[in-house]
């Protein structure tokens, strides 16, 4: 889009100080200041107007002696005006003194600071593919006429205001002449007065005829940033390691983990792809930019590099229903341009459900990542016993004060209340819990690749549950606040594995029709068990989930077409004791379905085959490993070891026997070999032996 220039003025501008002040011009001489190119544009029909602020380029002629003799001329400027007004009156002296003071000390700053400039102008950086323009300016910073104000008015200079988020800057523009700086502030004070009308027009422009906002309309946006093609290396030694910094009217708004050494990322959920943005219509449309997504290459030593960036407009975020969205990205400007790289994006509005997941996940992410701030919380961290997750005691029960309840229990419903009907069923009372707890099951996770049938299986609840969290030894233990089970059921059948979801703190967990518990198996053979294992989570990278009980279930003692409500208890494994109900009870209710009996009775004539169970981590496969095996594993105890270790003489006694045997054989056989040949051969032949016991 070309924009339209108003004006362009040469200035010159003081050194800048710390806290966005700078060096007066009476302080400075025209030699001793910067050289600038101040710019007013309008884009076509006047929507936005802007001030760009440009540097002398490459063989621009400035009046820039550096950075020792800017400071140096400061100092004589002040040490002149000292000389000509010494002892004329104690109000100059003092008043000299404190000009002394105020530019020796801000200048010392300025000198050590390098001169970083324009520190709320850096997030104005536009996104644009100009390097140099015909008069052999470059330009660098986009200003929003909203943000830049007039304060005051000086012979033949103005002093400038930059309004930033949440800091502002002065700087002070000196013209070649009165009547410049005169055309200047008219210019601005004329593009002033028609932001209102450009405001509005803009806002028209973006709606357009099919989109009528409502009032006060509030959006919430998922937006997923999927991945990248072929971004650029700005690595030497290594390929990039590139992260999006999204920000809304220049401001962060949210920030992906970066990728390491690829030009191909693709962000999940862990590397924090998905992110909700709650915005007003309104605002959204009233922006002078959209919303800016910017590549950079992450580098723990030194500077972020910027791989370029791209904007969405206001349009486009409000229309959008998930489709993939590709960008390309452009350079900011000072930045350079390496012409590659694409980033693809998704944008909806958010669901009650996207809402409720993101702010779940969030908030457990911080959890587990708060934890590792300091010594003593990270050693936590690691033995699953960190402060903010075992120490925090929230209310799970209460009585009800008013209403026809009144005087009776109500209990926190976890993990969390129905979506549909947050405000009734947040709190239930014991019998209202035992009742829905029966219900259907509401959603249903379908997973598995047989043919033969299919197994419906719904969690319902567990019962006497051993406290895992207790901390203590033997069977002296004691209750940390609320700390107690945090549980979870893993199943496992056949070539897949699930979980439900984790209800905390709690000995006698129900899972409600709402969560996460009815799983649909597909069979493949009609012998293959189902296993379930009882789990209390815990968290940290150590820490393993601790086994509570596990059951075994045959699934051919069902008949099909039935429902059958099961209550098993829990053991640590099938095979080892004791057999006291020690460890709770799981109650589960199921059904089969069988698509054909006679396929089914024909399937029995052929063997179970082996099946892969495959799992990311090894905390999860842990898991998959316990309900299936149970926690006491049959192989850390070898049979073939012990029986070694039981019969070891034997082995030795006869491993000598039979090499004795053989070495007498053969002096029988050979009877001129001397009796040092004969020892020879027997160590041999014993060693021999022993090395095909060994393999």
């Amino acid at each position: 889009m070309t924009a339209t220039t108003e004006g362009t003025w040469e200035v010159s501008s003081p050194i800048p100080l710390n806290h966005g002040h700078f060096l007066p011009s009476a302080l400075t001489t025209s030699s001793r200041r910067r050289l600038l190119a101040v710019e007013i544009h309008t884009q076509p029909a006047g929507k936005v107007c802007y001030v760009r602020i440009s540097y002398p380029g490459v063989g621009k002629a400035t009046t820039i002696k550096g950075t020792s003799k800017i400071l140096d001329g400061a100092f004589s400027s002040v040490d002149f005006v000292k000389k000509n007004v010494e002892g004329k009156s104690k109000t100059l002296d003092g008043a000299l003194s404190s000009v002394d003071g105020f530019v020796k000390k801000n200048v010392e700053k300025a000198r050590n600071n390098h001169f970083d400039d324009d520190d709320v102008l850096a997030a104005y950086q536009e996104t644009s593919s100009i390097s140099t323009n015909a008069e052999g300016w470059h330009p660098r910073y986009k200003v929003p006429l909203r943000i830049f104000n007039i304060v005051e008015k000086k012979k033949r200079s103005v002093v400038i205001k930059y309004m930033g988020a949440k800091k502002s800057a002065y700087r002070e523009f000196v013209f070649e002449s009165d009547s410049a700086m005169s055309d200047f502030c008219t210019v601005i004070e004329r593009n002033k007065a028609l932001m209102t009308e450009r405001l509005k027009s803009r806002v028209e422009s973006a709606l357009g005829t099919d989109i009528m906002l409502q009032k006060d309309e509030k959006l919430t946006l998922l937006i997923d940033i999927c991945s990248g093609i072929n971004l650029p290396c700005t690595d030497k030694i290594k390929n990039s390691d590139p992260y999006v910094v999204v920000r809304w009217n220049r401001k962060k708004i949210h920030k992906t983990d970066y990728m390491k050494t690829t030009l191909n990322p693709i962000w999940t959920l862990r590397k924090k792809s998905l992110f909700l943005w709650t915005v007003d219509a309104l605002e959204l449309f009233q922006s002078e930019e959209g919303l800016m997504f910017e590549v950079k290459d992450y580098d723990m030593i030194g500077g972020k590099d910027s791989m370029g960036a791209f904007e969405v407009d206001a349009r486009t975020l409000y229309t959008s229903n998930g489709e993939r969205l590709e960008y390309a990205l452009k350079p900011l400007l000072g930045q350079p341009d390496y012409n590659t790289g694409k980033i693809f994006i998704r944008v909806r509005r958010a669901t009650e459900y996207d809402i409720d997941f993101i702010m779940k996940h969030d908030r457990e992410t911080k959890e587990v990542s708060a934890v590792g701030s300091g010594g003593e919380k990270l050693k936590n961290m690691i033995t699953g016993t960190a402060e903010g997750i075992v120490g925090t005691a929230r209310v799970t029960s209460k009585k009800v004060k008013e209403g026809p309840d009144a005087g009776s229990m109500i209990y926190l419903v976890r993990p969390g209340p129905d979506p549909k009907h947050k405000d009734s069923t947040t709190w239930l009372t014991k019998e209202k819990i035992e009742e829905e707890v029966m219900h259907e099951s509401i959603e249903w996770t379908d997973i598995g690749s047989g043919h033969l049938g299919k197994i419906f299986v719904e969690i319902l609840s567990c019962d006497g549950l051993p406290n895992m969290d207790a901390v203590g030894v033997g069977s002296v233990k004691a209750q940390v606040l609320n700390n107690k089970t945090d549980a979870f059921i893993s199943l496992v059948y056949e070539d897949c594995a699930a979980r439900t979801d984790i209800i905390d703190n709690c000995l006698s967990p129900r899972w409600l029709p709402w969560s996460k518990r009815a799983f649909i198996f597909h069979t493949m053979h009609t012998s293959s068990p189902l296993f379930l294992g009882v789990f209390d989570f815990d968290r940290g990278f150590v820490n393993r989930h601790d086994q509570i009980g596990r059951v075994t279930i045959d699934l051919s003692n069902f008949y099909p077409g039935t429902t059958y409500l099961l209550e098993y208890n829990l053991f640590r494994d099938a095979n080892f004791g004791p057999r006291e109900a020690k460890f709770g009870t799981v109650k589960i209710r199921l059904r089969m379905e069988l698509a054909n009996e006679r396929t089914l009775l024909l399937s029995n004539m052929s063997l179970p085959f082996s099946v892969n169970v495959n799992e990311g981590s090894k905390k999860e496969f842990d898991v998959i490993k316990q309900t299936v095996e149970g926690a006491v594993n049959p192989r850390k105890f070898s049979v073939v070891s012990r029986r070694l270790e039981d019969t070891s003489l034997y082995f030795v006694c006869e491993l000598i026997r039979s090499s004795v045997c053989s070495c007498f054989l053969r002096k029988f056989r050979e009877p001129h070999r001397r009796t040092v040949t004969n020892v020879r051969s027997f160590i041999f032949v014993l060693t021999c032996n022993l090395l095909v016991a060994c393999f």
